[in-house]
């Protein structure tokens, strides 16, 4: 069998310990959430997790980073291939509903942690602004394919938006049952169709000259260099 580098070896029990968390995020929470737990879910002991991360809070941050660039390649994957039309957004939506599910809980800890946690409040606002920047690519990428112009408070639209998905991938937050999800689907699907409908459509000259959009920037968004141990 190949020996693993140093780095190799690093890396490997980053992404186990980011994995123990994951779970452990699902299962019990982000308040109660301790290294020693992470550690032994992973099956390393605390000098392991210490060789990798200073504190709780670095390993959230790296969890957040990921995931916030697995699901933005998501997003925009699904809207590229996504022929025109009502049903097939539709579906395009109820995939991606499908997708958060998993990290909806997730999602909602971390909510939580940060809303309690003045510690940890400040890395999850660049977690957040980060997704906001990410989405927004998405849905210029979306408005163009659909030969419309980009609306003015289309920042705004994105973060109802973001703020629906949240609640659709929780259904007993909007007091359905959690396999209904043609519901779900339903008023994702309309929300963003009508953010579609009602942009203005592209200026010719524009719509001639458009160039592709730029892919999304998720990686290393959520702190600059030094900020985060």
């Amino acid at each position: 069998m190949t020996r693993l580098s140093r780095k190799e070896a690093q890396e490997r029990t980053r992404i186990r310990l980011k994995e123990a968390a994951e779970r452990l995020l699902e299962r019990r929470g982000a308040g109660s959430l301790r290294i020693e737990e992470i550690a032994r879910e992973a099956g390393f002991t605390r000098g392991a997790f210490y060789a990798n991360y200073a504190h709780r809070l670095a390993l959230l941050a790296e969890v957040m980073e990921d995931r916030l660039s697995r699901e933005m390649a998501f997003w925009q994957n699904l809207f590229a291939k996504a022929p025109q039309g009502e049903a097939d957004l539709g579906q395009v939506v109820s995939d991606a509903l499908a997708l958060r599910r998993p990290w909806a809980l997730i999602n909602l800890e971390l909510h939580l942690e940060a809303e309690r946690n003045e510690e940890f409040r400040p890395h999850f606002m660049r977690y957040i602004d980060a997704i906001q920047k990410a989405s927004r690519d998405v849905f210029v990428a979306l408005l163009e394919r659909s030969g419309k112009a980009i609306p003015a408070d289309l920042d705004d639209q994105i973060a109802g938006a973001r703020a629906l998905g949240h609640n659709l991938a929780l259904p007993s937050v909007l007091g359905f049952a959690p396999d209904n999800v043609d519901t779900a689907r339903r008023l994702m699907s309309a929300y963003v169709a009508d953010i579609v409908d009602r942009a203005p459509p592209a200026p010719l000259a524009s719509s001639a000259s458009a160039t592709p959009h730029a892919p999304h920037r998720a990686n290393g968004l959520l702190h600059e260099k030094g900020e985060m141990p």
